[in-house]
């Protein structure tokens, strides 16, 4: 462990989502050893459907890197996941913020027979 600096001079932080924060020296070593995750709000479009959907920088991230893990091509994504997601992620948002407006993706599915 490293030793605890006492450092007053203010700082610009960079978290693991890429939003910057000015906070005191001693503050940026401790979010360091620690980091913590990234609770600014941000809109994303869902890659599928081109919903828009709010969530914090930390969720839009890990579904951007599922999305990325799934496959470089676009169709190749199973949409029904990216929404459950979304809708999971909405819930905690819906749940901590008043009169949070949650938009839902639907998506029908479709069953094919072959005669």
């Amino acid at each position: 462990m490293a030793p605890k600096t006492i450092c007053k001079q203010t700082v610009k932080f960079q978290r693991r989502c890429g939003h910057f924060e000015m906070v005191r020296c001693e503050r940026a070593f401790e979010l360091a050893q620690s980091p913590s995750r990234g609770q600014e709000q941000v809109v994303l479009t869902n890659p599928e459907c081109g919903h828009e959907y709010s969530t914090t920088c930390f969720e839009g991230k890990r579904l951007q890197d599922k999305v990325a893990q799934w496959s470089k091509k676009m169709e190749d994504v199973d949409p029904l996941e990216i929404c459950k997601r979304v809708i999971l992620a909405s819930i905690v948002i819906a749940s901590s913020i008043s009169n949070a407006v949650v938009k839902w993706c639907t998506f029908v599915p479709v069953v094919t027979r072959q005669i």
